[in-house]
């Protein structure tokens, strides 16, 4: 994450913020005094990455991206989310955002060099967010055992899924599709192009 969140905030400084100081240098020789270091904003993605070694599920993620697990219990298939958004609805990452020179304002983050609001508290790109750590591209990580053999399934979907499903009714949708027994992998890919097309008609 991090080294990504590098090669891009490079890259992004070389060509848009190199510009962006040029330009802010002629006015300052011009008029006499400094314009202020306001730069535009070329995008950005949250990410959500899930490695499954031995008994053990890890996932590693920032932004609103989600992973919520299905389990197995007394009859029923029920999910437990093994992310958190990190968006300003948490305390600590406002306090962090603030401590970093960011404002918070309701579900949206500002950044004082950046143009533009968002709603997450940790991205991949957003350059300008990140600068001074307003916005951070460290993920956070969990680890959850799966020794117990109750799981049956993952979902992991970016916000757009969340805005329209919580976590509970994409996981009995997926099971509703999938059925019982072991799914084939056809069966997957269909559960899952069927969850993305009733997302997207609820949108």
């Amino acid at each position: 994450f991090e080294a990504f969140q590098a090669r891009h905030e490079g890259k992004y400084d070389a060509q848009i913020a190199a510009e962006v100081d040029e330009r802010r240098a002629a006015f300052e020789a011009e008029h006499g005094f400094p314009a202020p270091r306001s730069l535009p904003p070329e995008g950005g993605s949250t990410a959500t990455v899930v490695a499954l070694r031995g008994g053990a599920l890890t996932v590693a993620w920032v932004g609103d991206s989600r992973c919520v697990l299905a389990l197995r219990r007394d009859g029923a298939v029920v999910g437990e989310a093994l992310t958190r958004d990190h968006g300003p609805d948490h305390e600590d990452e406002v306090r962090r955002c603030e401590a970093a020179g960011g404002v918070v304002d309701g579900r949206y983050v500002a950044a004082p060099q950046a143009e533009g609001l968002l709603q997450v508290t940790r991205s991949l790109g957003d350059r300008a967010h990140h600068i001074d750590r307003v916005l951070l591209a460290t993920p956070e990580v969990a680890t959850r055992d799966l020794s117990a053999a109750d799981a049956a399934f993952v979902i992991v979907a970016s916000d757009g899924l969340w805005h329209v499903h919580d976590d509970a009714s994409a996981v009995a949708f997926v099971s509703d599709k999938l059925g019982a027994g072991v799914p084939s992998a056809a069966a997957v890919a269909a559960a899952a192009d069927a969850l993305d097309a009733a997302a997207a008609v609820r949108a």
